[in-house]
């Protein structure tokens, strides 16, 4: 396996009828530190301009289209078209800190052969929609979520693709398969995600203690990946 900083990066950032907080989340994305080789915005069907949004970038994002099939199935595309040599995921409301991916590639060069990285992320409700934090959602401590994962395309290969039966939350049951499969990981113990709750989300549909225990039990099966490996 090749050194990760020699490698290029390609970003796959979902989006279905988000077009009120994507240019923020592509603005987080290209301001990096370690730059991104390639951003892929994958309109799920939006009916909202998501995709006019994507294309004001002009040549720095790359727009595909696809009838409404969900998020799994739009994270799918994305990657099945990524070139990078390292994957990385954002939803279409949630922000990077600058140095999300130049603190990742740090760790990833410290542990050879780490197949994914993921950081710890902050959750904010977004002012003025309605949201509120879900009672018992830890909001600074939880981070196995898509917009924090950072995958090696050889890891991200193996694992195939993600369960486009599965409505939402399809990444917890592809990184507990990820660490089934022994790829061996490593967490930044940093927020360098920052993820938006608003009144359009699904996160607000489901409750603070379910979303811990997916994400405790995702956090066990990598735990023990790494000390299997």
């Amino acid at each position: 396996m090749t050194k990760a900083g020699s490698l290029s990066v390609s970003c796959v950032v979902p989006v279905w009828n988000g077009a009120a907080f994507l240019a923020q989340a592509l603005d987080s994305i290209l301001v990096q530190t370690h730059p991104v080789d390639e951003v892929i915005v994958v309109d799920d069907g939006s009916t909202d301009g998501s995709a006019a949004v994507a294309e004001r970038y002009g040549g720095r994002v790359r727009v595909v289209r696809q009838p409404h099939r969900g998020t799994a199935a739009a994270r799918n595309q994305g990657i099945a078209q990524a070139s990078g040599d390292w994957i990385a995921l954002l939803d279409a409301d949630d922000l990077w800190g600058e140095t999300k991916l130049a603190r990742q590639f740090e760790a990833i060069a410290a542990r050879p052969g780490v197949g994914c990285c993921f950081t710890l992320l902050s959750t904010f409700a977004e002012p003025g929609s309605g949201a509120v934090i879900p009672p018992g959602l830890r909001t600074d401590r939880v981070g196995r979520c898509a917009s924090t994962f950072l995958g090696a395309r050889w890891a991200v290969d193996r694992v195939g693709p993600m369960d486009e039966a599965v409505p939402t939350r399809a990444e917890f049951a592809w990184f507990a398969r990820l660490a089934d499969l022994g790829i061996e990981s490593v967490l930044v113990p940093e927020r360098l995600v920052h993820r938006r709750l608003h009144d359009a989300n699904s996160s607000l549909r489901q409750s603070g203690e379910a979303l811990d225990a997916a994400f405790d039990l995702v956090l066990r099966r990598l735990a023990h990946a790494v000390a299997r490996g």
